[in-house]
């Protein structure tokens, strides 16, 4: 009896789907240089020290957003944050991440970056 992969795409094998499970996601702060990375289903980002991700800058909420993974790729989560959660300039509640995007929390800038 074979087994069949729930997780597999149409089209993917096993060899490329351990190839994608490797594959690094990243913020990278545009002033400062700083690398963020992302791992796991959720990763938190804020001010608080409970987050996986920790901005320490006064405009950034507490709790201010999540990326979550999903079977299409990264999605951002604004959580309530005062000052809002952009993605290339738009504010947003939740979006796709793609690649390149411009990702600004509060007043700090990233890029996101998969690969």
């Amino acid at each position: 009896m074979d087994y069949e992969n729930p997780h597999r795409r149409e089209g993917q094998t096993e060899s490329t789907m351990f190839i994608a499970a490797m594959v690094q996601v990243q913020l990278v702060e545009e002033v400062s240089g700083a690398v963020h990375f992302v791992s796991g289903n959720v990763t938190t980002l804020g001010r608080g020290e409970s987050n996986k991700i920790t901005i320490a800058d006064r405009s950034v909420s507490r709790e201010h957003c999540r990326i979550e993974r999903t079977a299409g790729g990264y999605t951002v989560v604004d959580r309530g944050s005062t000052n809002g959660t952009f993605v290339n300039g738009h504010r947003v509640t939740r979006t796709t991440l793609h690649n390149g995007d411009s990702l600004k929390v509060g007043g700090v800038v990233m890029r996101f970056e998969e690969g």
